[in-house]
């Protein structure tokens, strides 16, 4: 890592000379980061790739911390972390770029809540199932949607209410939180294709009220306890309407490059290069409280994974237990 003080230029003009500083140094990537000091800049050289091979999942850990969900590994070789907590997540991407996999890493990490009857997962797949069909088999999700919107559209108004309940248990104690029980467990809401979700229907009307509840449970699921992950291929006008109500984005990689940033943020692509996201399972994201994106790859979570997760952490026998109490 080098310290620079430039004489001249910006951070975008080394970023723009990034491969050319590779080269000069006989490294495989550069990537230029903004220092403490605006005056400065930190040129990272890398002469190694953490990222390059598929990467297992550790073991669940039984003290699962929603603050902390770990999902892969970052450029650096450190733990990428994710704030489940308080915090919706909205990931986009090509087909077969490793948005799933995303899911799949969390759904690992937080399986032992998942057991506990703590954390509860309702999931749409408007696809019949190819992405997360397994999941229901595997007895991870308490409520799950794929056969037609009129049921996807009662998951997502049953979640509503959900929220609105915790929003008034916790107003009658006294909290400004929700705090989760057997009761009333935290709801982590996972859309596939979540931006074609409304054109599922042929009612225009059903459509936008659909639309408009998603909207609600965005605005007002933080401290009730209501998480919603949104998987998306092709970021829309909607997708930029609703950006900033998602404190967490991931960009898989895509044929646009503009989608960097109506998933991210405008101006993002001054600090990245979309050529690093080379492999399935490689993304940049950008977490709460954070401007400039970090790349990493996510964990991968294979069938035999899965089928290993639902027989240690599926809801099995108490899955119609826990489907009554939602």
């Amino acid at each position: 890592r080098l310290l620079v003080k430039p004489c001249r230029g910006s951070a975008i003009d080394y970023h723009k000379k990034a491969p050319d500083i590779a080269t000069q140094f006989g490294a495989g990537t550069c990537r230029v980061r903004k220092a403490a000091d605006p005056r400065n800049l930190w040129i990272e050289l890398r002469t190694g790739d953490p990222l390059a091979e598929p990467i297992k999942p550790p073991p669940p850990d039984p003290n699962v911390d929603l603050e902390r969900v770990q999902v892969g590994i970052t450029e650096d070789g450190d733990p990428w972390f994710l704030k489940i907590l308080g915090r919706h997540l909205l990931l986009a991407g090509e087909t077969g770029a490793g948005k799933s996999s995303l899911i799949w890493a969390i759904l690992w990490a937080i399986a032992p809540l998942i057991k506990l009857g703590l954390v509860e997962v309702h999931a749409i797949d408007p696809k019949g199932g190819m992405e997360l069909g397994k999941g229901d088999d595997a007895g991870l999700f308490a409520r799950y949607a794929e056969e037609d919107f009129d049921s996807m559209m009662q998951l997502l108004l049953d979640a509503k209410q959900r929220m609105d309940e915790h929003k008034a248990s916790a107003r009658a104690q006294g909290r400004r939180k929700h705090i989760p029980t057997l009761q009333q467990p935290y709801l982590i809401v996972i859309i596939d294709e979540a931006a074609v979700l409304k054109l599922l229907s042929d009612d225009t009307k059903k459509a936008a009220f659909l639309e408009r509840v998603q909207t609600l449970i965005l605005a007002q699921g933080r401290a009730p306890g209501v998480t919603v992950i949104s998987a998306l291929q092709v970021p829309t006008v909607a997708t930029d309407a609703t950006r900033a109500l998602y404190p967490n984005r991931v960009q898989f990689r895509t044929m646009e490059q503009r989608h960097f940033g109506m998933t991210l943020a405008p101006g993002v692509l001054e600090y990245i290069d979309p050529e690093l996201l080379d492999m399935p399972g490689k993304a940049f994201f950008l977490n709460d409280g954070t401007a400039e994106p970090g790349l990493g790859r996510v964990f991968h979570v294979e069938d035999e994974d899965i089928e290993w997760l639902g027989s240690e952490y599926g809801l099995q026998e108490d899955v119609e237990r826990v489907r009554s109490i939602a």
